[in-house]
């Protein structure tokens, strides 16, 4: 049997390995042989320890490299999966702060993002149709304003005209009666 590896005096990592004949082994030895020899391995720990660091630092810097690789993709996707849709709509919200209400933002997905977006335009549109009716209204009044003046205007005329005719008809009168005296 082999021995499991085991610490020499020498603090060497040896392990012993029996050779035992196989059927390739029996066209050189024969088959009364079971153990064809022994090989002897031994491993200095300073060895074993160098190789354990080197192994231990590779393991770390590859496990380094594979987070910030991962953490590149990560931002990668949330730049285009939240950035991108998130810079459209806030575009889209300037430009309808600054008054341009009918922008409207683009829906791309039916995500978050999509009806947000949806939910943005819906409110745009009834802004619009509100302020277009605050328009009618201001037009509307406007209009009757005018109108109302015109009347006023056309009141006070009349009213002139009524007191022009009236003294006019009392001259007319006072005429008729001077009139009628003298002949």
């Amino acid at each position: 049997t082999s021995r499991r590896p085991f610490r020499s005096e020498s603090g060497h990592l040896e392990s012993i390995r029996h050779l035992r004949n196989m059927d390739a082994c029996q066209g050189c030895h024969t088959e009364e042989l079971a153990v064809l020899g022994y090989m002897h391995l031994g491993l200095g720990t300073e060895a074993v320890g160098n190789a354990s660091w080197r192994l231990t630092w590779l393991l770390v810097a590859s496990s380094f490299v594979l987070l910030v690789l991962t953490l590149g993709v990560i931002t990668a996707l949330l730049r285009t999966m939240v950035g991108r849709p998130l810079k459209k709509l806030a575009r889209a919200m300037e430009l309808a702060q600054n008054g341009d209400l009918m922008v409207r933002a683009p829906v791309e997905s039916v995500d978050e993002f999509g009806q947000l977006a949806e939910s943005f335009n819906q409110m745009l549109s009834r802004l619009t149709a509100l302020t277009a009716r605050e328009l009618d209204t201001a037009r509307e009044l406007e209009a009757a304003q005018k109108e109302l003046k015109l009347t006023v205007e056309i009141e006070e005329k009349k009213t002139l005209l009524e007191d022009a005719n009236r003294k006019l008809a009392q001259r007319v009168n006072e005429l008729s009666v001077l009139f009628g005296i003298s002949q």
